[in-house]
């Protein structure tokens, strides 16, 4: 099991790179059994208080552990740069993403660890014009609002549009 002294040492030899200072950012272990990690701040406060949580399950995980404490990072590395603006998981964090060297995505790949027994996804969303499928453990936005929109038929829609292709027309599932 890694340990919180391993990602601070981590932390610094990414702070050389990154010519930022992090140590001033609160680390903790979280029992969260979907999301791997987390960075909060308060959006345009940069003197706020940092936090960077990172779930047992990526300490336990040598495949997970650098790719998830990295990702987090380029999170922290992105405020800092940019305090006022909220970039999420956007082509400006992406770049940080591959200057500490972990993969530009959201979340970590199917089959990766997020999978585990228990956490298997409730609702599959399909874009009828690409075919891109997303998975849902909780009913969010899009997943209401197909929801509301009797059943799970196809579904044409304004208020949703696929990330890939732009389309409005999706199908979507509840798997348990």
């Amino acid at each position: 099991m890694h340990t919180l002294e391993e990602i601070r040492r981590e932390y610094e030899r990414l702070d050389r790179i990154c010519r930022i200072d992090s140590s001033r950012i609160a680390l903790r272990i979280s029992n969260a059994q979907r999301r791997l990690g987390s960075f909060s701040c308060k959006q345009g406060i940069p003197s706020a208080p940092m936090t960077i949580t990172i779930s047992h399950r990526a300490l336990e995980d040598d495949a997970l552990f650098l790719d998830t404490i990295r990702h987090e990072y380029a999170h922290a590395v992105v405020f800092l740069r940019q305090p006022s603006v909220r970039h999420g998981h956007d082509a400006v964090w992406k770049a940080v993403c591959r200057e500490v060297g972990c993969t530009p995505r959201a979340s970590a790949k199917q089959g990766s660890g997020d999978n585990e027994a228990g956490s298997t996804a409730k609702y599959r969303v399909t874009c009828l014009r690409c075919g891109a499928e997303t998975e849902y453990w909780k009913a969010g936005k899009i997943v209401k609002v197909l929801q509301q929109m009797n059943g799970p038929r196809r579904r044409k829609t304004a208020k949703v549009v696929c990330r890939k292709c732009g389309g409005n027309e999706f199908r979507l599932e509840q798997l348990r």
